[in-house]
């Protein structure tokens, strides 16, 4: 309880002194995301709680608090034609010309590179203006699943730390809406599944 009241008042103040930090999902409990824009506060928009709008040529930090491996998942309406960039990483302003993981979409396929070495890449999913794309990214020990919409994309052998920050990046042409940004601790879900497991087998034995 205490430390929940202080991640409160942080938030807070973060909120009240910093121009160029928005906090998203402030409710539920435990959702709550720092968005910081790293390249200028004219290049976001707030549309609410939930959702925001990234300007072209516009890069910005997602943190997702109190986890570290994380299920992300978020609705992307483009507004244009373009290209945007998803990094994941484990600090907010390592921001390397190696990337450990950059996801990239655009009106012409999607590639996903490791390190800066291409690991996937096709045309069959690209985006189109005012369609929306559900997109789901997964850190699960060394292996990395992307879902867009029905389509999922499974790579093995990604060794990441953590996946507490996403740092988004938009091309010259791209104007996009982020919403419905929903995240979950992959280590309280492995924890519920243990548990879960365990009560059936306590029953069984009974």
């Amino acid at each position: 309880m205490k430390k929940k009241y202080v991640i409160w008042v942080i938030l807070f103040l973060v909120g009240c002194t910093a121009p160029d930090i928005i906090i998203l999902n402030k409710f539920p409990e435990g959702k709550t995301i720092l968005l910081t824009m790293l390249n200028g506060i004219d290049k976001v928009q707030e549309i609410n709680h939930n959702s925001f709008r990234l300007m072209p040529n516009s890069i910005v930090s997602l943190k997702f608090i109190e986890t570290t491996q994380n299920t992300i998942q978020f609705e992307l309406i483009p507004e244009s034609t373009g290209k945007i960039e998803f990094f994941l990483y484990t600090t907010s302003y390592n921001f390397p010309e190696t990337t450990p993981i950059k996801f990239e979409l655009s009106d012409s396929g999607y590639s996903i590179t490791n390190k800066n070495q291409l690991i996937a890449q096709s045309d069959t999913i690209s985006l189109s203006p005012n369609k929306k794309k559900v997109i789901k990214l997964q850190k699960d020990a060394s292996l990395l699943k992307i879902s867009i919409n029905c389509d999922v994309i499974y790579i093995n052998n990604i060794f990441l730390n953590a996946t507490e920050y996403l740092i988004i990046r938009t091309d010259e042409k791209l104007s996009a809406v982020i919403q419905g940004i929903d995240y979950l601790n992959n280590f309280w879900k492995k924890l519920k599944k243990i548990s879960s497991v365990s009560l059936i087998r306590n029953r069984a034995r009974r």
